[in-house]
C-alpha cells in the first residue's frame, strides 16, 4: 500500500485510524486482531462478535435456520433487534458482550451458535442493521483510542473501504479446523481426528454459504494484504502485520516531511520557529546550536506536516561539523520537500553552490528559501540565487516574519497529496540521562545504524531525535535527548536549551530509559530525572551502561548505591547492557516491552474489588481519631499510567495508600509503571 492508495475521500471514517483485519472462519483473526490492538494500544471491535450476538438473540427468541429464509421473519426479527441494546467493549484486555442486560460473552461462542450464525448473518436486512452499528463504533472508538483494530469478514470491502491498512488473514482448511476444534474443547489437547472433521465440515459448509453472499468475506479488499498464518504463532502473525503497518504506512507517522537544509547560521531554526509558532527550536546567534535532525509539527490551512530542523551543511572542517552534515543529507534524502536555506544578506557562496550539487544528486523536490530579506532593497539582491537551480527564491524573514504566509502557502502547494496518518500508536520511549551517558549511541544501537550524533565528547546531543524502529518483534519510537548535567534554573547556553527540550520530551513520551553511567555510579541528576518521570506519570527503565567496565567490587558497590538512591522507583525494572558492544540489548528490549505492558494493563473490576476485600478484611486501616477509614470499593479509571479511584469512608493514610500500591503490585504486576491512586471520600449525608 503506497501512499497513492491511502489519498483522502468523502468517507467520514477516513479520518478515523482503522486497520481492518479480515478472513475467513478459523484463521485465527480475532485473536490475532485483539493482539494486535494490545501492542498498540488501540481499541478492537469484534464484528463477528456482533453476528453471534445476534444469532443467541434469535436462538433465545425461538427463531430457527429455516426462519431467515422467509423475507416476513426475517423483518421481523430485525425489528425485535434493532430495539435490543447490544453492547460490545472496545478494550481489547476486557472484552465482554452484553445482549439486553445479560452478559453473554461466553455463550456467543458456542458450537450451537457456531452453526447458526453464518444463516443468520447472510440475511441483508440484518447485515444492514449490523454494519451500521459497527460503524458507529468504529467512530465512537475515538472518545478513548488513537484508532481501532476492525476484525470480521468483509471489512475492508464493505464496513470500512477507507481504512487506512487493511489485512486478509487465512489458513489452510485443516488448520482452521483444527484451531475451530480446540476453541471449542476448551483447550484441550487430546482432541481427535473426528472432532477436527466435524469442524472441517461445518466450516467448509459455512464458506459455501458465505460464498453466495453479495460481497463474499472468502473474497480480500484489492488493496489488502494477505497473511498465511497456518505455519504461523498469533506471536508471528502479530509481528508480520506490525511489520508490514511500519513499511507500508511510513516511519514517520504518514506525515509529510519538510526538510530544512543549508549552510551553518543562515536563520533554519529561526525559521522553524517562525513557520510552526511554536518558539522551540533553539536559536543563538552563533553557528552550531542545531546538531541532530530534530522534528516538530506544523499545520497551515488544514494541512499537517512535519519540519525536519537539521544542523549546519559542510563539505570540510573538523569531524563533528562532517556528522553533522552526513546527518543532514540522510534527512533530505527522506524529505517529502526540502527547504533549501540561504542568507539573503551574503548572496551566493560556494558551500551554497555545493549542497545544491548534493541535493541535484539526491533527486529530491526543493524549494529555495533566501531568508533574512529583512529589506525591499534585498530583492533584486535575491535574484543571484536563481543560478542555484532551483529556479525563483521565496524571500522571507524569519525575525521580522515578511512573506511567511506566502512560504506556507508555496510549500503546501509542492506537498504531496495527504496520506492517511497513522499517528501515536507507537510507543513512545524517551532515551534520557547525564551527558556522555551514551543514549545517541543506545539509539544507534537498537535501531542498527547511525540516527544520531555520536562523538567522544559531552554535550555532543542539543536536540531531541525522534526515530521509530523495529526492535525484534515489536515498533517503538525512540526519542534520544541532551544531557542534563544540572537543573535548568541554572543551566546556561546550549545545556539550559538541552534541559527544557528535554523534559517536554518526557512529557510526550510514554516510557523512558533513564541510562546512568555504572563507571560514575547514580549521581544527584540521574535521583531528580527518576523523580521527574515518576512525577510525568511514565513509564520506566532503568538501563546502567558500561556495565561491562566494571570489576566485581565496583559492581556490589553500584548493587548498595542503586537500593539506596532510587528506592523511590523500585518499581521500574533493571538492566545492565553496554551500548558500545551491543551487551544484553535483547534484556532491554525485553525490559521495555514488559513496561509498556504494565503502562496500558486494565483490572477488571471484578478482580480488583476481590483484592480490595481481602485487604479491608486482613489488613484494616488503623484507628484515627477514634474512627476507621475504609475502603468501600475500587475501580480503574484510566491506563498510562492505570489509575485508580478509592471510594472510601474517611480519608487514608499516606502510609496506607503505599501498602495499597504494593497489594496491587504483588497481585497484578504492574513492573515498569507508576500508579496512581486517588481517594474518594463517601460524602456525609
Amino acid at each position: 500500500m503506497s501512499r497513492d492508495n491511502l489519498k483522502s475521500s468523502s468517507d467520514p471514517m477516513h479520518d478515523v485510524i482503522v486497520i481492518a483485519v479480515d478472513g475467513p472462519g478459523g484463521s485465527g483473526k480475532s485473536t490475532v486482531s485483539r493482539e494486535l490492538a494490545q501492542r498498540l494500544g488501540l481499541g478492537y471491535l469484534d464484528t463477528g462478535a456482533m453476528y453471534r450476538v445476534a444469532t443467541l438473540a434469535a436462538k433465545n427468541w425461538g427463531f430457527s435456520e429455516t426462519d431467515f429464509q422467509s423475507d416476513k421473519q426475517v423483518q421481523r426479527f430485525v425489528d425485535k433487534l434493532a430495539k435490543t441494546n447490544l453492547d460490545f467493549s472496545l478494550d481489547p484486555e476486557d472484552q465482554k458482550t452484553h445482549l439486553g442486560p445479560d452478559d453473554v460473552t461466553a455463550k456467543i461462542r458456542s458450537p450451537e451458535v457456531d452453526a447458526m450464525v453464518s444463516h443468520v448473518a447472510a440475511c441483508a436486512p440484518v447485515r444492514e442493521l449490523m454494519v451500521a452499528n459497527q460503524k458507529s463504533l468504529i467512530m465512537a472508538s475515538t472518545e478513548r483510542y488513537p484508532g481501532v483494530v476492525v476484525e470480521g469478514r468483509d471489512i475492508g470491502t464493505v464496513v470500512a473501504p477507507s481504512a487506512q491498512a487493511k489485512f486478509f488473514v487465512t489458513a489452510s482448511p485443516l488448520v482452521r479446523a483444527t484451531r475451530r476444534a480446540l476453541q471449542f474443547d476448551e483447550g484441550d489437547a487430546n482432541r481427535g481426528a473426528d472432532r477436527i472433521a466435524q469442524e472441517a465440515e461445518r466450516l467448509a459448509a459455512r464458506d459455501e454459504v458465505d460464498s453466495r453472499r453479495a460481497v463474499s468475506p472468502l473474497t480480500q479488499a484489492n488493496d489488502a494484504s494477505v497473511i498465511d498464518s497456518s505455519q504461523m504463532s498469533v506471536f508471528e502473525t502479530v509481528s508480520t502485520i506490525e511489520a508490514q503497518l511500519l513499511e507500508k504506512l511510513g516511519v514517520h507517522q504518514g506525515l509529510p516531511r519538510v526538510v530544512i537544509v543549508g549552510r551553518p547560521n543562515v536563520g533554519k531554526s529561526t525559521l522553524v520557529n517562525r513557520l510552526t509558532a511554536s518558539g522551540r527550536a533553539v536559536t543563538e546567534d552563533k553557528p552550531g546550536v542545531t546538531r541532530d535532525a530534530v522534528s516538530y509539527e506544523g499545520e497551515w490551512n488544514g494541512r499537517e506536516f512535519q519540519f525536519i530542523d537539521t544542523g549546519g551543511w559542510a563539505q570540510k572542517g573538523e569531524e563533528l561539523g562532517l556528522k553533522i552534515a552526513d546527518i543532514a543529507k540522510e534527512s533530505a534524502s527522506r524529505a517529502d520537500l526540502v527547504l533549501f536555506v540561504v542568507d539573503a544578506s551574503v548572496g551566493v557562496t560556494a558551500e551554497d553552490e555545493q549542497l545544491a550539487a548534493m541535493l541535484r544528486r539526491l533527486g529530491v523536490r526543493v524549494l529555495l528559501v533566501a531568508n533574512k530579506a529583512d529589506d525591499t532593497n534585498l530583492d533584486a539582491a535575491a535574484g543571484s540565487f536563481w543560478s542555484l537551480g532551483f529556479g525563483e527564491p521565496q524571500q522571507v524573514s524569519a525575525l521580522q516574519g515578511r512573506h511567511s504566509g506566502d512560504l506556507l502557502d508555496e510549500i503546501v502547494a509542492q506537498l504531496p497529496e495527504p496520506s492517511a496518518v497513522l499517528r501515536s500508536i507507537w510507543p513512545k520511549v524517551a532515551i534520557v540521562g547525564q551527558p556522555n551517558v551514551g543514549k545517541s549511541s543506545l539509539l544507534n544501537a537498537l535501531a542498527k545504524g547511525q540516527v544520531a550524533l555520536t562523538a567522544d565528547m559531552p554535550g555532543t546531543t542539543v536536540d531531541p531525535v525522534d526515530e521509530v524502529v523495529q526492535i525484534g518483534d515489536r515498533v517503538w519510537q525512540l526519542m534520544d535527548t541532551a544531557g542534563l548535567r544540572r537543573k535548568s534554573h541554572t543551566a546556561q547556553g546550549h545545556e539550559y536549551y538541552a534541559s527544557i527540550r528535554s523534559e517536554r520530551v518526557i512529557e510526550d513520551s510514554d516510557l523512558v530509559l533513564l541510562l546512568i553511567d555504572a563507571t560514575q555510579g547514580v549521581g544527584e541528576q540521574d535521583k531528580r530525572l527518576a523523580s521527574m518521570i515518576d512525577d510525568y506519570g511514565r513509564g520506566l527503565v532503568v538501563v546502567m551502561n558500561k556495565w561491562d567496565l566494571l570489576d566485581e567490587d565496583s559492581r556490589e558497590r553500584i548493587e548498595a548505591e542503586y537500593a539506596s538512591e532510587l528506592g523511590h522507583v523500585s518499581w521500574a525494572p533493571r538492566v545492565n547492557i553496554s551500548a558500545t558492544t551491543g551487551r544484553n540489548l535483547e534484556g532491554l528490549t525485553k525490559a521495555l516491552a514488559v513496561s509498556w505492558d504494565s503502562y496500558k494493563k486494565r483490572i477488571s473490576t471484578a478482580r480488583l474489588n476481590a483484592l480490595v476485600e481481602e485487604i479491608v478484611i486482613s489488613n484494616p486501616h488503623p484507628i484515627r481519631g477514634g474512627k476507621q477509614p475504609k475502603m468501600k470499593y475500587a475501580s480503574q479509571v484510566g491506563v498510562r499510567p492505570p489509575t485508580f479511584v478509592l471510594h472510601t469512608r474517611g480519608k487514608l493514610d499516606a502510609t496506607y495508600l503505599r501498602f495499597i500500591e504494593r497489594r496491587l503490585r504483588e497481585q497484578f504486576g504492574f513492573e515498569g509503571t507508576p500508579l496512581r491512586l486517588r481517594v474518594k471520600p463517601q460524602k456525609r449525608g
